[in-house]
């Protein structure tokens, strides 16, 4: 609903705005995304993160970009296929996997290294 002003304003004319969303795969994608996507990951967050320290929460938001990487392995050709689009997968290439390995060697050695704590906060499991 925020963006509709913007996609008018935006749009070479109000009928490109809904045609863009008059597909029920547009609908659909936006619909998971927003359902799974943005609720869950923020239910998730906001259930788990009061229990963790500050060090360790900023670690593991540092591998969304892991997993988005890994995901466009397989998922574009894979949504392409249900909606009827012609959408190939990424590829990667060193520096990718050398990155990612660098952000999960980062999130295990804090999880086996790091000192047990108390967050102020959470309420007691």
């Amino acid at each position: 609903l925020m963006f509709l002003p913007v996609a008018f304003i935006t749009a070479p004319s109000p009928a490109a705005v809904i045609t863009a969303g008059a597909s029920w795969p547009a609908v659909a994608l936006v619909s998971i995304l927003a359902v799974f996507c943005s609720v869950g990951a923020f239910l998730v967050m906001n259930h788990w993160q009061p229990r963790i320290s500050a060090t360790e929460a900023g670690l593991i938001y540092t591998t969304e970009p892991v997993f988005a990487a890994v995901y466009v392995l397989f998922l574009p050709a894979w949504i392409a296929g249900w909606t009827g689009a012609i959408y190939q997968n990424e590829r990667h290439g060193a520096v990718t996997w050398i990155g990612g390995g660098l952000i999960i060697a980062a999130n295990v050695i804090i999880q086996v290294r790091g000192t047990p704590h108390r967050a102020a906060i959470a309420p007691s499991p």
